[in-house]
C-alpha cells in the first residue's frame, strides 16, 4: 500500500485503518444495502421475512414493493406518482443514477402494459 502524499507515516509495525468501504469488495455491497435498507425501513416499507431484499409498503390503497439484487433496485407500484417519488428519493439516499424504464431484470422480459380498468 502506498500512502498519499502530504500522509505521515506513523510507528514501524503500525497499521492503518480505512474510514469507508471500497468500490468493489463485498463490505461495499453489504454497507450499501444496509443504508438503503435503514432508509427503507425510516419511509415506512416492511422487509420481507421470506426474502429480505423486497420491501412492501401500503397506504390505503397504495401499494409499492422494492427489490434489491445486487446493486440493481426494482420499483414496482399501483401508484405511478408514489413510484415516481421513491424513485428520486431513493437515488438521493444511495447516491445512485436513474437508468432506464424496466425491460430485462435477472433473466427475465418484462412488458410494461398500459393501465387498463375492467
Amino acid at each position: 500500500m502506498r500512502f498519499p502524499p502530504g500522509f505521515s507515516i506513523g510507528s514501524p509495525g503500525s497499521a492503518c485503518k480505512l474510514q469507508r468501504s471500497l468500490y468493489g469488495l463485498k463490505q461495499a455491497l453489504r454497507n450499501w444495502f444496509a443504508k438503503l435498507r435503514n432508509s427503507l425501513l425510516n419511509f415506512g416499507f416492511q422487509q420481507s421475512k421470506a426474502d429480505y431484499t423486497l420491501f412492501t409498503f401500503t397506504r390505503d390503497q397504495d401499494f409499492v414493493a422494492v427489490l434489491i439484487y445486487v446493486d440493481d433496485i426494482l420499483l414496482a407500484g399501483n401508484n405511478n406518482l408514489l413510484v415516481i417519488k421513491l424513485r428520486f428519493i431513493l437515488a438521493l439516499v444511495s447516491k445512485s443514477r436513474i437508468l432506464a424504464n424496466l425491460n430485462i431484470f435477472s433473466v427475465l422480459n418484462f412488458l410494461v402494459a398500459p393501465l387498463v380498468y375492467f
